[in-house]
Protein backbone atom coordinates (compact mmCIF):
# COMPACT_ATOMS: atom_id res chain seq x y z
CA UNK A 1 0.00 0.00 0.00
CA UNK A 2 1.52 3.72 -0.91
CA UNK A 3 2.60 5.49 2.10
CA UNK A 4 1.06 8.81 3.23
CA UNK A 5 1.73 12.14 5.41
CA UNK A 6 -1.13 14.14 7.07
CA UNK A 7 -0.50 17.44 8.29
CA UNK A 8 -3.34 19.14 10.08
CA UNK A 9 -4.14 22.43 11.48
CA UNK A 10 -5.97 22.41 14.99
CA UNK A 11 -8.65 24.70 15.76
CA UNK A 12 -11.47 25.48 17.78
CA UNK A 13 -13.47 22.74 16.44
CA UNK A 14 -11.75 20.03 16.25
CA UNK A 15 -13.02 18.17 19.37
CA UNK A 16 -16.13 17.79 20.03
CA UNK A 17 -19.36 14.54 21.00
CA UNK A 18 -21.92 13.46 18.99
CA UNK A 19 -21.59 15.88 15.96
CA UNK A 20 -21.03 19.19 17.78
CA UNK A 21 -18.40 21.20 19.18
CA UNK A 22 -18.45 21.47 22.54
CA UNK A 23 -15.05 22.38 24.13
CA UNK A 24 -15.41 25.90 22.52
CA UNK A 25 -19.15 26.31 23.51
CA UNK A 26 -19.36 25.75 26.89
CA UNK A 27 -18.87 28.82 28.62
CA UNK A 28 -20.16 27.70 32.10
CA UNK A 29 -16.74 27.81 33.46
CA UNK A 30 -15.99 31.40 32.07
CA UNK A 31 -12.41 29.86 31.42
CA UNK A 32 -10.99 30.63 27.84
CA UNK A 33 -10.50 27.59 25.26
CA UNK A 34 -6.67 27.53 26.18
CA UNK A 35 -7.51 27.18 29.98
CA UNK A 36 -10.43 24.49 29.39
CA UNK A 37 -7.98 22.34 26.80
CA UNK A 38 -4.77 22.38 29.69
CA UNK A 39 -7.74 21.58 32.11
CA UNK A 40 -9.04 19.01 29.64
CA UNK A 41 -5.91 17.42 28.97
CA UNK A 42 -4.37 17.50 32.84
CA UNK A 43 -7.90 15.42 33.39
CA UNK A 44 -7.20 12.63 30.64
CA UNK A 45 -11.23 12.59 30.36
CA UNK A 46 -10.71 13.10 26.72
CA UNK A 47 -10.54 9.30 25.47
CA UNK A 48 -14.52 9.41 24.39
CA UNK A 49 -14.10 12.89 22.16
CA UNK A 50 -14.76 12.85 18.52
CA UNK A 51 -12.51 13.96 16.58
CA UNK A 52 -15.01 16.33 14.19
CA UNK A 53 -12.29 16.79 11.24
CA UNK A 54 -9.61 14.33 11.98
CA UNK A 55 -11.89 11.08 12.29
CA UNK A 56 -13.34 11.62 8.90
CA UNK A 57 -10.18 12.24 7.53
CA UNK A 58 -8.06 9.87 8.73
CA UNK A 59 -10.40 7.15 8.02
CA UNK A 60 -10.96 8.58 4.43
CA UNK A 61 -7.12 8.50 3.73
CA UNK A 62 -6.81 5.05 5.55
CA UNK A 63 -8.82 3.35 2.50
CA UNK A 64 -6.20 3.60 -0.27
CA UNK A 65 -3.06 4.74 1.76
CA UNK A 66 -0.63 3.52 4.81
CA UNK A 67 -0.75 7.14 7.40
CA UNK A 68 3.04 6.51 8.61
CA UNK A 69 3.19 10.44 10.27
CA UNK A 70 1.26 12.80 11.30
CA UNK A 71 2.18 16.64 11.78
CA UNK A 72 -0.49 18.72 13.69
CA UNK A 73 -0.07 22.70 14.00
CA UNK A 74 -1.28 24.47 17.59
CA UNK A 75 -0.72 28.07 18.68
CA UNK A 76 0.95 29.15 21.56
CA UNK A 77 1.73 32.50 21.48
CA UNK A 78 3.81 34.67 23.32
CA UNK A 79 1.09 36.78 24.78
CA UNK A 80 -2.72 37.08 23.91
CA UNK A 81 -3.29 32.87 24.40
CA UNK A 82 -7.03 32.84 25.19
CA UNK A 83 -7.70 31.02 21.82
CA UNK A 84 -4.74 29.10 21.17
CA UNK A 85 -4.54 25.62 20.43
CA UNK A 86 -1.56 24.18 22.03
CA UNK A 87 -3.40 21.47 24.87
CA UNK A 88 -6.13 20.83 22.28
CA UNK A 89 -3.28 19.44 19.82
CA UNK A 90 -1.67 17.65 22.20
CA UNK A 91 -5.45 16.05 23.10
CA UNK A 92 -5.50 15.22 19.39
CA UNK A 93 -2.48 13.64 19.33
CA UNK A 94 -3.68 11.30 22.07
CA UNK A 95 -6.67 10.64 21.07
CA UNK A 96 -5.18 9.59 17.89
CA UNK A 97 -2.34 7.12 19.24
CA UNK A 98 -4.82 5.67 21.29
CA UNK A 99 -7.90 5.11 19.02
CA UNK A 100 -5.92 3.83 15.79
CA UNK A 101 -3.04 2.56 18.07
CA UNK A 102 -1.02 4.92 16.12
CA UNK A 103 2.88 4.98 16.81
CA UNK A 104 3.04 8.10 19.69
CA UNK A 105 6.74 8.96 18.55
CA UNK A 106 4.92 9.13 14.47
CA UNK A 107 2.32 11.99 15.61
CA UNK A 108 4.61 15.38 15.76
CA UNK A 109 3.01 18.99 17.39
CA UNK A 110 4.52 21.75 15.57
CA UNK A 111 3.49 25.04 17.93
CA UNK A 112 3.04 28.60 16.41
CA UNK A 113 4.21 31.67 18.36
CA UNK A 114 3.07 34.51 16.34
CA UNK A 115 -0.86 36.00 16.05
CA UNK A 116 -1.86 32.86 13.27
CA UNK A 117 -4.42 36.13 11.65
CA UNK A 118 -1.03 37.60 10.72
CA UNK A 119 -0.51 35.89 6.96
CA UNK A 120 3.44 36.86 6.59
CA UNK A 121 4.55 35.92 9.52
CA UNK A 122 2.82 32.84 9.53
CA UNK A 123 3.69 31.82 6.19
CA UNK A 124 7.19 32.27 7.01
CA UNK A 125 6.43 29.94 10.11
CA UNK A 126 5.06 27.30 7.46
CA UNK A 127 7.78 27.56 5.37
CA UNK A 128 10.48 26.63 7.95
CA UNK A 129 8.64 24.05 9.93
CA UNK A 130 7.08 22.01 6.45
CA UNK A 131 11.26 22.01 5.14
CA UNK A 132 11.77 19.98 8.47
CA UNK A 133 9.59 17.03 6.98
CA UNK A 134 11.40 14.15 4.88
CA UNK A 135 9.64 14.04 1.71
CA UNK A 136 10.05 9.81 1.04
CA UNK A 137 5.82 9.53 1.08
CA UNK A 138 3.86 8.65 -1.74
CA UNK A 139 1.36 11.21 -0.78
CA UNK A 140 0.84 14.32 1.48
CA UNK A 141 -2.62 15.08 2.49
CA UNK A 142 -3.41 18.66 3.98
CA UNK A 143 -6.37 18.69 6.24
CA UNK A 144 -6.86 22.80 5.90
CA UNK A 145 -10.31 23.25 7.76
CA UNK A 146 -9.02 23.87 11.17
CA UNK A 147 -7.05 26.90 12.54
CA UNK A 148 -7.38 30.49 11.02
CA UNK A 149 -8.22 31.33 7.10
CA UNK A 150 -4.48 32.30 7.15
CA UNK A 151 -2.97 29.35 8.85
CA UNK A 152 -4.81 27.27 5.71
CA UNK A 153 -3.76 29.20 3.24
CA UNK A 154 -0.31 29.33 4.37
CA UNK A 155 0.08 25.44 5.14
CA UNK A 156 -1.63 24.71 1.12
CA UNK A 157 1.01 27.65 -0.50
CA UNK A 158 4.04 25.95 1.98
CA UNK A 159 2.83 21.94 0.99
CA UNK A 160 2.17 22.73 -2.27
CA UNK A 161 5.76 24.97 -2.80
CA UNK A 162 8.00 22.01 -1.37
CA UNK A 163 5.58 18.74 -2.86
CA UNK A 164 4.02 19.80 -5.76
CA UNK A 165 1.97 17.31 -7.12
CA UNK A 166 2.35 14.50 -3.98
CA UNK A 167 -0.66 16.98 -2.22
CA UNK A 168 -3.58 16.58 -2.17
CA UNK A 169 -6.05 18.58 0.51
CA UNK A 170 -8.81 16.25 2.63
CA UNK A 171 -11.57 18.14 4.43
CA UNK A 172 -14.32 17.59 5.94
CA UNK A 173 -17.69 19.87 5.09
CA UNK A 174 -19.95 20.63 7.93
CA UNK A 175 -22.42 19.60 5.51
CA UNK A 176 -21.13 15.68 5.73
CA UNK A 177 -20.05 13.27 7.78
CA UNK A 178 -17.49 11.82 5.10
CA UNK A 179 -14.18 14.16 4.45
CA UNK A 180 -13.84 14.47 0.64
CA UNK A 181 -10.45 14.58 -1.38
CA UNK A 182 -9.34 17.12 -3.54
CA UNK A 183 -6.09 17.97 -5.74
CA UNK A 184 -4.85 21.25 -5.12
CA UNK A 185 -5.34 23.57 -8.04
CA UNK A 186 -4.58 26.75 -7.65
CA UNK A 187 -6.37 29.16 -9.88
CA UNK A 188 -5.69 32.54 -11.29
CA UNK A 189 -6.40 35.68 -9.24
CA UNK A 190 -8.77 37.62 -10.97
CA UNK A 191 -8.78 41.52 -11.45
CA UNK A 192 -12.59 41.39 -12.51
CA UNK A 193 -14.91 40.28 -10.90
CA UNK A 194 -18.68 40.06 -11.78
CA UNK A 195 -20.71 40.25 -8.19
CA UNK A 196 -24.54 40.25 -7.41
CA UNK A 197 -26.74 40.69 -4.48
CA UNK A 198 -30.03 39.25 -4.52
CA UNK A 199 -33.79 40.14 -2.96
CA UNK A 200 -36.07 38.30 -2.31
CA UNK A 201 -39.28 38.18 -0.52
CA UNK A 202 -39.62 35.68 2.60
CA UNK A 203 -40.96 35.73 6.24
CA UNK A 204 -40.00 34.79 9.43
CA UNK A 205 -41.70 33.95 12.63
CA UNK A 206 -40.17 35.77 15.62
CA UNK A 207 -42.48 33.89 18.03
CA UNK A 208 -39.79 31.53 19.59
CA UNK A 209 -35.73 31.17 19.22
CA UNK A 210 -34.57 30.34 16.31
CA UNK A 211 -36.95 32.42 14.18
CA UNK A 212 -38.14 30.04 10.83
CA UNK A 213 -38.75 30.70 7.45
CA UNK A 214 -42.73 30.32 7.92
CA UNK A 215 -42.55 29.25 4.10
CA UNK A 216 -40.11 26.96 3.22
CA UNK A 217 -40.80 25.72 -0.02
CA UNK A 218 -41.75 29.47 -1.77
CA UNK A 219 -38.26 30.58 -0.28
CA UNK A 220 -36.47 27.94 -1.88
CA UNK A 221 -37.99 28.19 -5.68
CA UNK A 222 -37.21 32.39 -4.87
CA UNK A 223 -33.74 31.71 -3.68
CA UNK A 224 -33.03 28.80 -7.07
CA UNK A 225 -34.95 30.86 -9.19
CA UNK A 226 -32.47 33.98 -8.40
CA UNK A 227 -28.99 31.93 -8.45
CA UNK A 228 -30.45 30.44 -11.45
CA UNK A 229 -30.23 34.13 -12.88
CA UNK A 230 -27.39 34.86 -11.50
CA UNK A 231 -25.73 31.65 -12.80
CA UNK A 232 -27.36 32.38 -16.51
CA UNK A 233 -25.45 36.33 -16.19
CA UNK A 234 -22.14 34.73 -15.32
CA UNK A 235 -21.71 35.93 -12.30
CA UNK A 236 -19.11 35.33 -10.28
CA UNK A 237 -19.98 35.79 -6.59
CA UNK A 238 -23.48 36.26 -5.16
CA UNK A 239 -24.72 37.33 -1.99
CA UNK A 240 -28.08 36.15 -0.37
CA UNK A 241 -30.61 37.63 2.25
CA UNK A 242 -29.38 36.87 6.30
CA UNK A 243 -31.65 34.22 7.55
CA UNK A 244 -33.42 32.65 4.42
CA UNK A 245 -31.18 29.80 3.87
CA UNK A 246 -32.04 26.41 5.03
CA UNK A 247 -28.89 23.96 6.16
CA UNK A 248 -30.08 21.06 4.06
CA UNK A 249 -30.48 23.20 0.66
CA UNK A 250 -26.31 24.04 0.91
CA UNK A 251 -25.27 20.57 -0.97
CA UNK A 252 -27.78 21.20 -4.20
CA UNK A 253 -27.02 24.60 -4.04
CA UNK A 254 -22.97 22.90 -4.34
CA UNK A 255 -24.06 21.02 -7.26
CA UNK A 256 -25.90 23.18 -9.30
CA UNK A 257 -23.69 26.07 -9.52
CA UNK A 258 -20.48 24.81 -9.39
CA UNK A 259 -18.83 28.12 -10.81
CA UNK A 260 -20.50 30.22 -8.72
CA UNK A 261 -18.80 31.74 -5.34
CA UNK A 262 -22.59 31.99 -3.03
CA UNK A 263 -22.53 34.03 -0.16
CA UNK A 264 -25.14 31.71 1.32
CA UNK A 265 -27.19 33.92 3.52
CA UNK A 266 -27.39 32.77 6.62
CA UNK A 267 -29.28 30.23 9.03
CA UNK A 268 -29.28 28.97 12.77
CA UNK A 269 -27.45 25.70 13.21
CA UNK A 270 -28.07 23.23 15.94
CA UNK A 271 -26.17 25.44 18.63
CA UNK A 272 -28.23 28.62 18.30
CA UNK A 273 -25.63 30.45 15.64
CA UNK A 274 -26.37 32.30 13.11
CA UNK A 275 -24.06 30.98 10.25
CA UNK A 276 -23.02 32.14 6.53
CA UNK A 277 -21.76 29.42 4.57
CA UNK A 278 -19.24 30.35 1.44
CA UNK A 279 -20.48 27.54 -0.80
CA UNK A 280 -18.81 26.56 -4.33
CA UNK A 281 -17.54 23.64 -5.90
CA UNK A 282 -14.30 25.19 -6.01
CA UNK A 283 -11.05 23.30 -5.00
CA UNK A 284 -10.55 26.15 -2.83
CA UNK A 285 -13.10 25.29 -0.57
CA UNK A 286 -11.67 25.51 2.62
CA UNK A 287 -13.37 28.55 3.54
CA UNK A 288 -14.50 28.39 6.84
CA UNK A 289 -18.05 29.65 7.65
CA UNK A 290 -18.71 33.03 9.40
CA UNK A 291 -20.59 33.38 12.24
CA UNK A 292 -22.62 36.61 13.67
CA UNK A 293 -21.19 38.03 16.15
CA UNK A 294 -23.29 40.87 17.19
CA UNK A 295 -27.04 39.66 17.54
CA UNK A 296 -29.96 42.22 16.68
CA UNK A 297 -32.33 42.97 19.54
CA UNK A 298 -34.45 39.86 18.20
CA UNK A 299 -31.62 37.72 18.95
CA UNK A 300 -30.16 39.11 21.79
CA UNK A 301 -30.02 36.29 24.83
CA UNK A 302 -29.47 39.11 27.42
CA UNK A 303 -33.22 40.02 27.81
CA UNK A 304 -34.61 36.41 28.41
CA UNK A 305 -32.08 34.23 28.82
CA UNK A 306 -32.66 32.60 24.84
CA UNK A 307 -31.26 33.48 21.63
CA UNK A 308 -27.79 33.75 19.67
CA UNK A 309 -24.87 32.44 20.33
CA UNK A 310 -22.19 34.71 19.31
CA UNK A 311 -19.29 34.43 17.12
CA UNK A 312 -16.31 35.65 18.04
CA UNK A 313 -14.12 37.38 15.00
CA UNK A 314 -14.69 38.04 11.29
CA UNK A 315 -13.25 36.34 8.63
CA UNK A 316 -10.65 37.48 5.43
CA UNK A 317 -11.00 35.31 3.20
CA UNK A 318 -7.75 35.65 1.03
CA UNK A 319 -8.06 32.26 -0.46
CA UNK A 320 -10.21 33.02 -3.44
CA UNK A 321 -9.65 34.04 -7.42
CA UNK A 322 -12.09 37.05 -6.96
CA UNK A 323 -9.60 39.36 -3.80
CA UNK A 324 -10.09 39.41 -0.67
CA UNK A 325 -13.51 39.56 0.91
CA UNK A 326 -15.04 39.79 4.00
CA UNK A 327 -18.80 38.74 5.38
CA UNK A 328 -20.29 41.16 7.87
CA UNK A 329 -23.73 39.78 8.89
CA UNK A 330 -26.04 42.45 9.32
CA UNK A 331 -25.13 44.21 12.37
CA UNK A 332 -21.52 43.34 12.13
CA UNK A 333 -21.20 45.35 9.84
CA UNK A 334 -21.82 48.45 11.61
CA UNK A 335 -19.61 47.41 14.70
CA UNK A 336 -16.60 46.13 12.43
CA UNK A 337 -16.49 47.64 9.60
CA UNK A 338 -14.41 50.22 10.59
CA UNK A 339 -11.58 47.48 11.27
CA UNK A 340 -11.15 46.23 8.01
CA UNK A 341 -10.02 49.82 5.81
CA UNK A 342 -7.21 48.23 4.15
CA UNK A 343 -7.16 44.34 4.54
CA UNK A 344 -10.19 43.70 2.31
CA UNK A 345 -11.40 44.15 -1.62
CA UNK A 346 -15.45 43.61 -0.85
CA UNK A 347 -17.47 43.66 2.11
CA UNK A 348 -20.55 41.60 2.08
CA UNK A 349 -23.33 42.18 4.02
CA UNK A 350 -26.17 39.51 4.46
CA UNK A 351 -28.97 41.49 6.62
CA UNK A 352 -32.45 41.24 7.39
CA UNK A 353 -32.63 44.96 8.18
CA UNK A 354 -35.10 47.75 8.52
CA UNK A 355 -32.90 50.18 9.26
CA UNK A 356 -31.25 50.96 5.55
CA UNK A 357 -30.72 54.51 5.55
CA UNK A 358 -27.97 53.89 8.63
CA UNK A 359 -26.60 50.82 6.98
CA UNK A 360 -26.37 53.25 3.70
CA UNK A 361 -24.92 56.11 5.32
CA UNK A 362 -21.89 53.67 6.60
CA UNK A 363 -21.53 52.23 3.49
CA UNK A 364 -20.84 55.22 1.66
CA UNK A 365 -18.63 57.01 4.31
CA UNK A 366 -16.95 53.11 3.90
CA UNK A 367 -16.49 53.50 0.28
CA UNK A 368 -15.40 56.81 0.48
CA UNK A 369 -12.68 56.28 2.95
CA UNK A 370 -10.95 53.17 1.39
CA UNK A 371 -10.76 51.18 -1.37
CA UNK A 372 -13.07 48.60 -1.24
CA UNK A 373 -16.31 47.61 -2.21
CA UNK A 374 -19.72 46.87 -0.31
CA UNK A 375 -22.43 45.03 -1.98
CA UNK A 376 -25.78 44.51 0.86
CA UNK A 377 -28.89 41.75 0.31
CA UNK A 378 -31.52 42.63 2.28
CA UNK A 379 -35.10 41.31 2.51
CA UNK A 380 -37.51 42.40 0.04
CA UNK A 381 -39.76 43.36 3.27
CA UNK A 382 -37.48 46.22 3.99
CA UNK A 383 -35.23 46.35 0.47
CA UNK A 384 -31.69 48.29 0.71
CA UNK A 385 -30.22 45.32 -1.28
CA UNK A 386 -27.13 47.16 -2.90
CA UNK A 387 -24.28 48.14 -4.37
CA UNK A 388 -21.39 50.42 -2.97
CA UNK A 389 -18.50 51.73 -5.12
CA UNK A 390 -16.55 54.51 -6.31
CA UNK A 391 -17.79 55.88 -9.72
CA UNK A 392 -17.68 59.59 -10.89
CA UNK A 393 -20.98 61.51 -10.36
CA UNK A 394 -21.39 62.20 -14.41
CA UNK A 395 -22.14 59.12 -14.76
CA UNK A 396 -25.26 59.17 -12.07
CA UNK A 397 -27.69 60.73 -14.93
CA UNK A 398 -27.32 57.21 -17.28
CA UNK A 399 -27.60 55.21 -13.58
CA UNK A 400 -30.81 56.99 -12.52
CA UNK A 401 -32.34 56.99 -16.05
CA UNK A 402 -31.71 53.01 -15.37
CA UNK A 403 -34.10 53.00 -12.41
CA UNK A 404 -30.68 52.16 -10.54
CA UNK A 405 -30.16 55.16 -8.34
CA UNK A 406 -32.47 57.76 -7.15
CA UNK A 407 -31.88 61.44 -8.72
CA UNK A 408 -30.47 63.03 -6.11
CA UNK A 409 -28.46 60.76 -4.49
CA UNK A 410 -24.90 62.10 -4.43
CA UNK A 411 -23.69 58.54 -2.99
CA UNK A 412 -21.36 56.00 -3.93
CA UNK A 413 -24.43 53.97 -3.82
CA UNK A 414 -24.74 52.82 -7.35
CA UNK A 415 -27.55 50.42 -7.61
CA UNK A 416 -30.58 49.70 -5.29
CA UNK A 417 -33.20 47.53 -4.76
CA UNK A 418 -35.96 49.59 -3.28
CA UNK A 419 -38.68 47.69 -0.55
CA UNK A 420 -41.30 45.18 -2.02
CA UNK A 421 -38.63 44.40 -4.99
CA UNK A 422 -37.25 41.17 -6.15
CA UNK A 423 -34.79 40.80 -8.09
CA UNK A 424 -30.72 40.50 -9.10
CA UNK A 425 -28.57 43.50 -9.28
CA UNK A 426 -25.01 42.90 -10.65
CA UNK A 427 -21.93 44.79 -11.99
CA UNK A 428 -18.38 44.16 -12.59
CA UNK A 429 -15.67 44.71 -10.32
CA UNK A 430 -12.44 46.13 -10.72
CA UNK A 431 -10.43 44.13 -7.89
CA UNK A 432 -6.97 46.29 -8.87
CA UNK A 433 -7.93 50.01 -9.42
CA UNK A 434 -10.60 50.87 -7.14
CA UNK A 435 -11.14 54.43 -7.60
CA UNK A 436 -12.12 56.18 -10.85
CA UNK A 437 -8.96 58.18 -13.26
CA UNK A 438 -8.80 61.52 -12.56
CA UNK A 439 -8.42 63.46 -14.93
CA UNK A 440 -10.68 61.20 -17.14
CA UNK A 441 -8.43 60.34 -19.86
CA UNK A 442 -9.89 62.32 -23.59
CA UNK A 443 -9.90 58.72 -24.87
CA UNK A 444 -12.79 56.87 -23.21
CA UNK A 445 -11.52 53.58 -24.20
CA UNK A 446 -8.77 54.28 -21.95
CA UNK A 447 -10.92 54.70 -18.97
CA UNK A 448 -10.93 52.46 -16.26
CA UNK A 449 -13.76 51.86 -14.38
CA UNK A 450 -14.11 51.12 -10.78
CA UNK A 451 -17.39 49.53 -11.16
CA UNK A 452 -18.92 48.74 -14.68
CA UNK A 453 -21.97 46.76 -16.56
CA UNK A 454 -24.30 47.82 -13.55
CA UNK A 455 -27.44 45.80 -14.11
CA UNK A 456 -30.68 45.44 -12.34
CA UNK A 457 -33.24 43.00 -13.00
CA UNK A 458 -36.25 41.86 -11.24
CA UNK A 459 -38.55 39.29 -11.60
Amino acid sequence: MKTAILLANIGNSDLGKNGKITLSCDSSSGDSFYEKSKKLLDSENFYDFELLLLDPAIKKISESYNIEEIILFGTDQDDYKDQDTKYAAYIVKKIITNRYNFPNDKIKVFLISKNPTEYEKILRIYQEKIREITSYFDQVFISTTGGTPQQSLSLALQAFRWYGEKVKMIYKPWTSKEAIISEIVFEEKKEIARIGAIQIDFQLSLSSFPPKITDKEKTKEKIFKALNLAYQNEVNIVCLPELCMSEEWLSEIETLYPCMYIIAGSYYDDQNRNVCKIVTKSCRNILPPQFKIDPSDFEDPSVCGEGMISGEIPNIYEDTPYGIFSVLICRDFGKFCSNLTKEVDIIFVPSYNDKNKRFHLKAHQHVEDNPSYIIISNTSKFGGTSIFGRMRKSFYPGLVNRGCKEINDDTFKLCELKEGEEGLIFADFNLKHKWFMVPAPLDSKKDIKPVDNINKVLF
